[in-house]
């Protein structure tokens, strides 16, 4: 029990190394841009101009709106608003065409209505825009991990400002702005917005209130926030006839807010982001930052001049140009930390009631609007170079020339006497500062503490070394009470140096006052620093003697060199943008790369093949070699068919084509029943393959024999589940109006009984894990068909129970002389027990099985098929590797006293790394890529109807994290299966002579024999843990290092930190499997001790 205690306590000092390492490192790239606590006021002037704060006056220059209606319609793209009068109606896409009154507008009232192309800046999240379109300021990639757990803004911005000078607002729709307005609303009717499923209660909500409220006359800005688009794309995408009938629906609301809307209100339409051609957003693709926004007024917004030099051309802004464009619009005070540029030609037509006035006048009005822009954001960067130097010196010091230049020009004109070419020329300078500054700060908009990037970086690397040198240290082989031993010391080590850590880190915060409130994390770096540099010296100290060539070169094998070359390619290339983008192909590659060489260094321990008179394809392909390589080109085959499910990032386009798989049923045209019925039908099968062969396999190895609970779950629950599931994909593959329109009962009653039987099947397993059944000779003389009800092997009632019965005589104590005849007399009793060479591996079979069933509905039916050859992958490459290790055995065995538990548990390097990078092969091949668009977060609705309350957001969060990370949980979840299968399989490679004469009666008792071994068990399984955890975390450190090393490539935000943050999330969940993997082992193992022990006990009584 006590060493038990020492792994887990191992375990743990890992964890935290890993963990303050990633703190670390997040701590100094992932920083937010620094914000200036300031905010604009309306009583202060800029320009020079007088301002008493008045709205109806307006603050830095004359207002020209008294209302402004805002709709947001989210994740609207550009091309959804223009209008192609070239197409007819049946060569028309669903999104194309369908906002018929914006076109009316822009045909009839050029000098009212105005549509631009409206660039977001990345990530592409709702949140993010948000901030952006009311602050003026430029996101930052951290952010976006924040979409959905909003704050209150804190920097100044238009909403705050229109409120501190009288203004009243009235708010509907996503419920993303209460989160970050909140209180600043005097009317709010907030929807929840995370359900990407529902197409049409936020929607339904903002048109219910949105006619009345306009009528009332208690607003100055009135918003509406639709989220109907965005969530149509996400579920069936732009090309579905679902996007038609919303764009329908807003085309339709904003026609009726045009007819209802007074003269002296300002109508803007606008989408936040676009969407891909899958209908999700989130990265820096085109189709992500192209949105829309419309503008339009009953009086002119531009000079009629404008009109006609852009007629038939759209404008190209950016999102944050909104800020004090509609900033001074309205009358108010430009927000403090605003980048963005007024849009010039809004201001062309003065603040004069002259509809046409001359171009000078325009040019002077805009010039008016460009300088109170160009002061703020002057204003902005003198306060931000206070708080930081990150400003380039020398670009920042030709862009304030520029301005001063400006300002010098601008006090020498003569209003009496304008000069056309000169307020062109000082415009054009505005314009320079303003586009200049803006690209500057998005140079340095995210400020790197190097220090710690180096810090995280190094305790990483300390975690890894502790990782591999312990992997060493642990010799299954030795006996158990010296490893012991070891283990102790070693933990002693760690905690004195750890005591000395928390010590020093208490001295030094209680010297210096700046350093307590980073009191955590000093602890954290010093207890890590201390413990691992201590736990390294010691183990060096202590093996010193073994630290010799010779020894170094015994670890040292071709396997062993071709998995650390394949490990240390895959870290090196993280690197390069290119393999980043196409590693889901590289991944395959590497794998098969790795295989063949395996399958090349081990065909020396393959039998020669027989001597035949006649060629006979049936005996060879029984042969050592030919079922070696049928293996091995079967796990290459189903690898390379993998490559189908893959989803292509937006810089695959357009050469990559997105799997087929990767549409869900209720997308695919309703009038193509053929290949709906054909999806349907093909991925029920494949789901319906897991409980079948699951029984199949259980029953062959007698581990469903008896009525035990788990025999009950896995003959009749596993199997209800599928027909759950499949009648739930049925459901789904509805049109979406009928679905719709189902009761929400009906919609998540099969889910839920699946989410059921899958806690069900967790809590038998933690309850009652074993799957033994136990019976006696006679009994089965009785009924000779016994056995073959219960599908046991032939040979399994003379070899593995004989053999287990002799060990249990053998541990007891010596009988008297009367008990032993009375011993004699009940040999006739010997027990047999079913199921007993495969007791651990059972176990985690069935819990592999509801596991998989569980991600597969989360997921979609589209990836059914891909979960089903991960499964085949994963059985072959354990067939392979345990044939492999059996060959190894039956080979080192000649002549030498060696055991299996010396062979078998002396796992190579090459599994590991193979297990390794199937699950990075999968994490792509379940339809995923390292990009935020390519989150399904419509999986964090399965079986759920409507938002979730703030205190169950983890809910769809651990959702959404499993139908992201499928394939990773599966194999981390799996590992231990590495360790038990070569107990029981990979006998097919030995000839019969072989098996006869070879096998010890050791070998006979499958995975029993672990168990028999005292310690051997947890430390096998402590190895195991030991070297996943180290692939992991190198795969994990190229990331780390890319990214650092990459922090200002231009594509760290698209590419390197999006795949260094999903690496890292990868990394944690699978270093918390793997702690459960252990937990597992453990509470086997000492259930197998005691249902032994209670049936010597009642064999002896």
């Amino acid at each position: 029990m006590r060493v038990k205690r020492t792994i887990f306590f191992f375990l743990i000092w890992l964890a935290l190394l890993y963990v303050t390492g990633i703190v670390l490192f997040t701590k100094g790239f992932l920083l937010k841009r620094l914000e200036v606590p300031v905010l604009s006021s309306c009583k202060e002037s800029l320009s020079g101009r007088e301002s008493n704060g008045d709205l109806n006056n307006g603050c830095w220059m004359q207002k020209r709106f008294n209302k402004t209606i805002i709709l947001v319609i989210d994740a609207l793209r550009f091309d959804f608003t223009v209008y192609n009068a070239t197409l007819a109606e049946n060569q028309l896409l669903h999104y194309q065409n369908k906002l018929s009154s914006m076109h009316k507008l822009l045909l009839e009232k050029p000098y009212n209505s105005r549509l631009y192309k409206f660039i977001a800046d990345p990530p592409t999240t709702t949140m993010q825009r948000l901030k952006g379109l009311t602050t003026g300021s430029l996101p930052t990639f951290v952010d976006a991990g924040s979409n959905f757990a909003s704050s209150d803004i804190v920097e100044d911005n238009v909403i705050s400002q229109l409120t501190n000078v009288g203004g009243s607002i009235t708010f509907m729709g996503d419920d993303t702005w209460e989160a970050l307005f909140s209180g600043k609303f005097k009317k709010s009717y907030p929807y929840p917005s995370f359900n990407v499923k529902d197409l049409h209660t936020v929607d339904n909500g903002v048109i219910k209130h949105l006619l009345p409220e306009m009528k009332e006359n208690d607003w100055n800005l009135l918003i509406g926030h639709f989220l109907g688009v965005d969530h149509c794309g996400h579920r069936f995408g732009p090309y579905h006839s679902a996007m038609a009938d919303k764009l329908t629906q807003m085309n339709q609301v904003i026609q009726t807010v045009v007819e209802h809307m007074s003269n002296d209100t300002l109508l803007v339409v606008m989408g936040d982001h676009g969407m891909t051609p899958t209908g999700d957003h989130g990265g820096d693709s085109d189709d992500e930052l192209a949105a829309a926004l419309f503008l339009y007024s009953h009086s002119q917004l531009i000079h009629p001049s404008v009109a006609e030099n852009t007629k038939g051309q759209y404008q190209t802004v950016s999102q944050v140009d909104l800020v004090p464009t509609l900033s001074l619009l309205l009358g108010t005070a430009i927000p403090y930390s605003n980048l963005g540029s007024v849009i010039t030609e809004l201001f062309t037509t003065g603040m004069t009631s002259d509809p046409q006035p001359s171009k000078l006048m325009s040019v002077y009005s805009t010039i008016e609007a460009i300088r109170l822009n160009a002061l703020q954001v002057k204003r902005y960067v003198d306060a931000y170079s206070k708080l930081s130097d990150e400003f380039p010196f020398v670009e920042s010091s030709r862009l304030e020339r520029k301005l001063e230049e400006a300002e010098s020009l601008i006090q020498d004109v003569d209003t009496e006497k304008l000069d056309i070419i000169q307020l062109e020329h000082i415009q054009s300078l505005y314009m320079e500062y303003l586009a200049g500054v803006k690209s500057m700060c998005q140079g340095i908009w995210a400020k790197f503490d190097l220090v710690s990037i180096t810090l995280g970086i190094c305790v990483f690397v300390l975690a890894i070394l502790a990782t591999v040198i312990q992997v060493y240290q642990v010799n299954v082989s030795m006996p158990f009470s010296s490893t012991k031993v070891d283990l102790d010391k070693t933990v002693k080590v760690i905690a004195v140096s750890g005591s000395v850590g928390v010590f020093v880190a208490m001295v030094i915060a209680s010297i210096s006052v700046s350093f307590r409130s980073h009191w955590i994390s000093i602890s954290l770096l010093l207890i890590s620093t201390l413990s691992g540099v201590s736990y390294i010296l010691n183990v060096i100290y202590a093996q010193k003697s073994q630290w010799k060539l010779s020894n170094i070169l015994d670890w040292i094998s071709i396997e062993t060199i071709s998995a650390v070359t394949i490990t240390a390619m895959y870290m090196v290339s993280m690197l390069s943008n290119s393999f980043v983008i196409n590693e889901d192909r590289m991944s395959v590659f590497l794998f098969q790369s790795l295989l063949l060489i395996v399958l090349l260094s081990n065909i020396r321990y393959v039998s020669g093949r027989k001597k035949q008179k006649t060629w006979d394809i049936g005996l060879f392909l029984t042969q050592p070699v030919a079922i070696v390589i049928i293996l091995t080109f079967g796990i290459a085959a189903v690898g390379r068919l993998s490559a189908n499910f893959r989803v292509c990032r937006e810089h695959q386009l357009p050469w990559c084509q997105t799997s087929f798989f990767y549409q869900s049923l209720s997308t695919l045209p309703q009038e193509d029943t053929l290949t709906k019925n054909f999806r349907y039908f093909f991925s029920v099968g494949c789901v319906t393959v897991f409980p079948i062969c699951l029984r199949i396999w259980l029953s062959r190895l007698g581990n469903l024999n008896g009525d035990p609970p788990s025999k009950t779950f896995v003959v009749y629950l596993l199997p209800t589940a599928v027909v759950c599931l499949s009648f739930h994909w049925a459901l789904q593959a509805l049109p979406e109006k009928v679905l719709d329109s189902l009761a929400v009962w009906q919609q998540v009653t099969l889910p839920r009984a699946v989410y059921v039987i899958f806690f069900l099947g967790l809590g038998l397993i933690v309850w009652r894990p074993l799957m033994l059944y136990v019976t006696h000779r006679n009994e089965q003389n009785r009924d000779n068909t016994h056995s073959t009800s219960h599908g046991v092997y032939k040979d399994e009632e003379s070899q593995v129970v004989k053999k287990v019965f002799n060990q249990m005589k053998s541990n007891w104590k010596k009988p008297s002389s009367e008990e032993h005849s009375n011993s004699n007399d009940r040999g006739g009793q010997v027990p047999m027990v079913y199921g007993l060479a495969t007791a651990y591996s059972a176990t985690y079979l069935v819990l592999v099985a509801i596991v998989t069933l569980v991600l597969t509905m989360l997921l979609g039916d589209g990836f059914a098929p891909a979960i089903l050859l991960l499964l085949i992958q994963m059985f072959l490459c354990l067939e392979l590797y345990a044939c492999m290790q059996r060959l190894k055995l039956h080979s080192s065995s000649n002549g030498q006293q060696i055991t299996q538990i010396d062979v078998l548990c002396n796992f190579p390097w090459y599994i590991i790394v193979l297990w390794g990078v199937m699950a990075s092969q999968y994490f792509f091949a379940t339809g995923h890529q390292a990009t935020v668009p390519a989150i399904r977060f419509e999986s964090g609705y399965v079986g759920f109807h409507g938002d979730f309350p703030t205190y169950l957001y983890f809910v769809p969060a651990i959702m959404i994290g499993s139908n992201t990370f499928a394939g990773p949980i599966i194999f981390a979840l799996s590992l231990p299966l590495v360790l038990l299968w070569p107990f029981s399989r990979g006998y097919i490679v030995l000839d019969k002579k072989s098996k006869q004469v070879n096998l010890s009666a050791e070998d006979r008792k499958g995975e029993f024999s672990l168990h028999e071994n005292d310690g051997q068990l947890q430390l096998a399984m402590f190895k195991l843990i030991l070297m996943y955890l180290a692939f992991s975390a190198l795969k994990f450190l190229g990331t780390m290092v890319a990214a650092a090393v990459h922090r200002r490539h231009l594509m760290v935000w698209a590419i390197f930190a999006p795949r260094f943050v999903f690496e890292g999330v990868h990394f944690l969940i699978v270093m918390l499997i793997l702690f459960i993997d252990n937990l597992l082992i453990l509470r086997l193992d000492n259930l197998l001790s005691k249902w032994f022990k209670s049936l010597v006990k009642k064999y002896r009584t």
